[in-house]
């Protein structure tokens, strides 16, 4: 997973009504080719449909886990296989490839 730093829009599938809901804004955290994890004022049960959306790009998923940490929900998502991601589609602002960080001396 890269780190990453960029809002976006969160909608959730309303299974009920089979219509999408929006959730707000969130902060995507990570990403790699087949889930991201975003940052949410308020929690998303699990195996909820879930969509996140930036002004170029849009993945849609399903909620594996949500947990509260610090400040806020932090929501893992599993891609959609449609809807794998990567760097040519589409580039948060504050990408960061924590392997690639300088190693700390001892």
């Amino acid at each position: 997973r890269l780190w990453c730093s960029d809002l976006v829009q969160v909608w959730i599938k309303d299974a009920v009504k089979n219509r999408w809901i929006r959730k707000g804004t969130g902060v995507l955290e990570d990403i790699s080719r087949s889930g991201a994890c975003v940052q949410l004022e308020s929690p998303v049960a699990s195996s909820t449909l879930i969509r996140v959306k930036h002004p170029q790009w849009k993945v849609e998923g399903e909620v594996r886990y949500c947990m509260y940490r610090d400040e806020g929900y932090f929501v893992g998502v599993k891609l959609a296989e449609t809807f794998q991601w990567n760097k040519e589609d589409f580039e948060p602002q504050h990408l960061l490839d924590p392997q690639k960080l300088p190693k700390k001396k001892k």
